[in-house]
């Protein structure tokens, strides 16, 4: 049986569709926040009980640092504490270190986004070669390097990537940095670079409140 729609009806049906992507865009966003809100407040708490457990293990004169080499974050700094026995996955990362592979790869990313911004968005003037730089990077050492500061910025932002990458650059106004990531993402990926296209962050974390303030 063949449905068919008047134009009035199939315009009411595609602005319901995009009524329900709205609703799942937000909500995914909001979850992140959550979750992130959550790891965060964790965090804290797990501290707070550490420094507390040294506190009262000073108190004691039979306590001995030395038996509790286990590295814990305290204000920033390394110290030791008395919970060796904690799984390191319960204690609170250190601050992530970039490698010299990672720092090579940001300065060339930085440069591959200030060639994919000559004329962006300007239609009839002459367009940068992005399609060909893409695919001399999915081919060289830049590219890999490229991929280093991905995975930095992965663990620094919490499942950081693309959208985070550009912002840093500072090249590219607010309005344009999603916009940006995205069509790098198409690019890239229709030039076979499809590691670097897996970076573009779902949900998109332009939309969260604090985004912008870097």
């Amino acid at each position: 049986m063949k449905l068919e729609y008047t134009e009035d009806e199939f315009k009411s049906i595609m602005a319901l569709y995009g009524r329900v992507l709205d609703i799942v865009e937000k909500k995914f966003e909001i979850d992140h926040k959550l979750n992130v809100e959550r790891e965060k407040t964790r965090r804290k708490t797990r501290i707070q009980e550490i420094i507390e457990g040294m506190a009262d293990a000073e108190e004691d004169s039979s306590f001995d640092s030395s038996d509790h080499p286990f590295e814990v974050l305290d204000g920033g700094k390394e110290v030791l504490g008395p919970f060796a026995n904690i799984p390191k996955e319960e204690l609170p990362p250190k601050k992530p270190e970039m490698s010299i592979y990672a720092k090579q790869g940001k300065e060339v990313f930085y440069e591959f986004v200030k060639m994919w911004m000559v004329n962006f968005c300007v239609e009839g003037a002459e367009q940068p070669p992005r399609a060909e730089r893409s695919a001399e990077l999915t081919q060289s050492f830049e590219g890999r390097a490229i991929i280093h500061y991905m995975e930095y910025l992965k663990e620094k932002y919490v499942h950081g990537g693309l959208t985070y990458a550009i912002r840093d650059t500072g090249l590219v106004s607010n309005d344009q940095i999603r916009l940006v990531a995205e069509n790098m993402t198409a690019v890239v990926s229709a030039c076979r670079f499809t590691q670097l296209a897996s970076y573009l962050e779902h949900p998109d974390p332009s939309k969260l409140e604090d985004f912008y303030n870097v």
